[in-house]
Protein backbone atom coordinates (compact mmCIF):
# COMPACT_ATOMS: atom_id res chain seq x y z
CA UNK A 1 0.00 0.00 0.00
CA UNK A 2 0.93 3.34 -0.26
CA UNK A 3 0.20 6.34 1.23
CA UNK A 4 -0.93 9.85 -0.36
CA UNK A 5 -2.15 13.25 0.64
CA UNK A 6 -3.08 16.02 -0.79
CA UNK A 7 -3.91 19.86 0.85
CA UNK A 8 -6.05 22.48 -0.89
CA UNK A 9 -7.35 25.60 1.22
CA UNK A 10 -10.91 26.87 -0.34
CA UNK A 11 -12.48 30.58 0.43
CA UNK A 12 -15.57 29.41 1.61
CA UNK A 13 -17.17 27.94 4.64
CA UNK A 14 -16.64 23.91 5.48
CA UNK A 15 -20.53 23.64 5.00
CA UNK A 16 -20.52 24.70 1.48
CA UNK A 17 -17.40 22.45 0.97
CA UNK A 18 -18.49 19.05 2.45
CA UNK A 19 -22.06 19.99 0.48
CA UNK A 20 -19.91 20.54 -2.81
CA UNK A 21 -18.36 17.35 -2.67
CA UNK A 22 -21.13 15.20 -1.44
CA UNK A 23 -23.96 16.44 -3.37
CA UNK A 24 -24.88 14.28 -6.47
CA UNK A 25 -24.43 17.69 -8.96
CA UNK A 26 -21.30 18.68 -6.97
CA UNK A 27 -20.01 15.17 -6.49
CA UNK A 28 -20.85 14.88 -10.86
CA UNK A 29 -18.36 18.11 -11.07
CA UNK A 30 -15.49 18.05 -9.10
CA UNK A 31 -15.11 13.93 -10.07
CA UNK A 32 -15.27 14.82 -13.66
CA UNK A 33 -11.36 15.07 -13.94
CA UNK A 34 -11.37 11.25 -13.13
CA UNK A 35 -13.63 9.84 -15.81
CA UNK A 36 -14.69 12.59 -18.33
CA UNK A 37 -17.62 10.53 -19.47
CA UNK A 38 -19.37 10.60 -16.36
CA UNK A 39 -19.13 9.64 -12.65
CA UNK A 40 -21.60 9.28 -9.94
CA UNK A 41 -22.40 7.92 -6.79
CA UNK A 42 -25.16 5.39 -4.92
CA UNK A 43 -26.30 4.99 -2.30
CA UNK A 44 -25.82 7.18 1.17
CA UNK A 45 -23.03 8.98 2.96
CA UNK A 46 -24.13 8.00 6.47
CA UNK A 47 -21.93 6.03 8.94
CA UNK A 48 -21.77 2.01 8.16
CA UNK A 49 -23.28 2.48 4.85
CA UNK A 50 -22.39 1.02 1.51
CA UNK A 51 -21.54 3.36 -1.21
CA UNK A 52 -20.61 2.74 -5.19
CA UNK A 53 -18.84 4.81 -6.73
CA UNK A 54 -19.58 4.47 -10.90
CA UNK A 55 -18.91 5.65 -14.37
CA UNK A 56 -18.90 4.31 -17.88
CA UNK A 57 -15.85 3.22 -19.73
CA UNK A 58 -14.27 6.03 -21.89
CA UNK A 59 -13.42 3.23 -24.56
CA UNK A 60 -17.09 1.07 -24.17
CA UNK A 61 -19.51 4.17 -22.71
CA UNK A 62 -22.07 0.60 -22.45
CA UNK A 63 -19.75 -0.53 -19.99
CA UNK A 64 -20.23 0.72 -15.74
CA UNK A 65 -17.52 0.38 -13.70
CA UNK A 66 -16.32 1.88 -10.52
CA UNK A 67 -15.16 0.73 -7.24
CA UNK A 68 -17.78 -0.03 -3.79
CA UNK A 69 -16.69 0.35 -0.37
CA UNK A 70 -18.33 0.95 3.42
CA UNK A 71 -18.81 4.65 4.73
CA UNK A 72 -16.72 4.38 8.18
CA UNK A 73 -16.85 6.82 9.39
CA UNK A 74 -18.63 10.57 8.99
CA UNK A 75 -18.60 13.42 11.30
CA UNK A 76 -20.50 15.78 9.62
CA UNK A 77 -18.43 18.82 8.75
CA UNK A 78 -15.40 17.41 9.94
CA UNK A 79 -14.21 13.73 8.63
CA UNK A 80 -15.20 11.42 6.18
CA UNK A 81 -13.47 7.56 5.65
CA UNK A 82 -14.36 5.02 2.98
CA UNK A 83 -12.76 1.75 2.98
CA UNK A 84 -12.77 0.23 -0.80
CA UNK A 85 -13.94 -3.37 -0.69
CA UNK A 86 -13.38 -3.93 -4.57
CA UNK A 87 -14.03 -2.31 -8.12
CA UNK A 88 -17.20 -2.81 -10.45
CA UNK A 89 -16.76 -4.18 -14.02
CA UNK A 90 -19.80 -4.02 -16.52
CA UNK A 91 -21.89 -2.91 -13.34
CA UNK A 92 -21.13 -6.29 -11.17
CA UNK A 93 -18.99 -5.98 -7.92
CA UNK A 94 -15.77 -7.72 -8.09
CA UNK A 95 -14.13 -8.17 -4.14
CA UNK A 96 -10.17 -7.76 -4.21
CA UNK A 97 -8.21 -10.53 -2.21
CA UNK A 98 -7.77 -8.72 0.31
CA UNK A 99 -10.66 -6.99 2.67
CA UNK A 100 -9.52 -3.45 3.10
CA UNK A 101 -8.50 -2.49 -0.76
CA UNK A 102 -7.49 1.00 -0.33
CA UNK A 103 -8.91 3.89 2.37
CA UNK A 104 -10.10 7.61 1.71
CA UNK A 105 -10.32 10.05 4.10
CA UNK A 106 -11.30 13.71 3.98
CA UNK A 107 -10.89 16.11 6.82
CA UNK A 108 -12.51 19.14 7.13
CA UNK A 109 -11.50 22.42 9.36
CA UNK A 110 -11.70 25.92 9.56
CA UNK A 111 -9.24 28.72 8.80
CA UNK A 112 -8.97 31.73 8.44
CA UNK A 113 -10.12 32.04 4.87
CA UNK A 114 -12.84 29.32 4.50
CA UNK A 115 -11.48 25.76 4.62
CA UNK A 116 -8.43 23.79 4.78
CA UNK A 117 -9.32 20.02 3.36
CA UNK A 118 -6.99 16.94 3.41
CA UNK A 119 -7.24 13.94 1.53
CA UNK A 120 -5.24 11.01 2.93
CA UNK A 121 -5.56 7.77 0.59
CA UNK A 122 -3.84 4.69 1.35
CA UNK A 123 -3.83 3.22 -2.15
CA UNK A 124 -2.45 0.37 -4.20
CA UNK A 125 0.97 0.68 -5.83
CA UNK A 126 -0.14 0.40 -9.42
CA UNK A 127 -2.74 3.15 -8.60
CA UNK A 128 -0.84 5.67 -6.90
CA UNK A 129 0.79 7.89 -10.18
CA UNK A 130 -2.49 8.08 -11.56
CA UNK A 131 -4.23 9.38 -7.84
CA UNK A 132 -0.81 11.25 -7.81
CA UNK A 133 -1.66 13.15 -10.86
CA UNK A 134 -6.10 13.20 -10.56
CA UNK A 135 -6.44 14.26 -7.13
CA UNK A 136 -4.58 18.36 -7.73
CA UNK A 137 -7.04 18.57 -10.58
CA UNK A 138 -9.94 17.12 -8.90
CA UNK A 139 -9.59 19.51 -5.70
CA UNK A 140 -8.91 22.90 -8.27
CA UNK A 141 -12.20 21.80 -9.70
CA UNK A 142 -13.90 22.03 -6.35
CA UNK A 143 -12.37 24.72 -5.01
CA UNK A 144 -13.55 26.11 -8.28
CA UNK A 145 -17.18 25.29 -7.75
CA UNK A 146 -17.17 26.40 -4.11
CA UNK A 147 -15.92 30.04 -4.37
Amino acid sequence: MKNLEFKIQINAPIAKVRDTMLSDKGYRDWTSVFNPVGTWFEWEWSTWSDIRFLGPDPKHPEDIGGMYGTIKENKLHEYIAIEYIGEIQNDQEIPKPARKWALEQYTFSSSENGTSLKIDLQTTEDAADYLQQMWPKALQKLKTLCE
